[in-house]
């Protein structure tokens, strides 16, 4: 299992929080080591507050999604079973703490706008 740190920002990371979102958007290359069953730790970009979710998914473009996206289920873990992970995860898993591309897409008038952009 590896644990793969990456930032957030609003309003993404409050819809995550909630789990009204149980995927994140990332730019292909950010998909490159990732695993189901690995931990995806997410850092809001401004306020540090930190969401642990494991990766239960993996969708990207060999099933027609655009080329340079790949969209990764996830679910938030809470309490126990968030530490439990934890510790499961520092026993010789990989941390990867690269920069990353933050993807955001936007729906209007039915055309679609997607912003990419590095956060480091």
């Amino acid at each position: 299992m590896r644990v793969h740190r990456r930032d957030c920002i609003s309003p993404y990371f409050e819809d995550i929080k909630s789990g009204r979102m149980k995927f994140d958007v990332r730019g292909e290359i950010d998909k490159r080591g990732f695993w189901v069953g690995d931990l995806l730790i997410l850092t809001h970009k401004k306020t540090k507050e930190v969401i642990t979710c494991r990766i239960t998914y993996l969708f990207d473009r060999k099933y027609g999604l655009w080329k340079g996206l790949v969209i990764i289920g996830i679910e938030v873990l809470h309490g126990e079973e968030e530490k439990t992970a934890h510790d499961e995860a520092t026993k010789g898993s990989f941390l990867d703490e690269r920069p990353h591309t933050s993807i955001s897409i936007h729906l209007s008038n039915n055309e679609i706008e997607v912003n990419n952009a590095e956060i480091n």
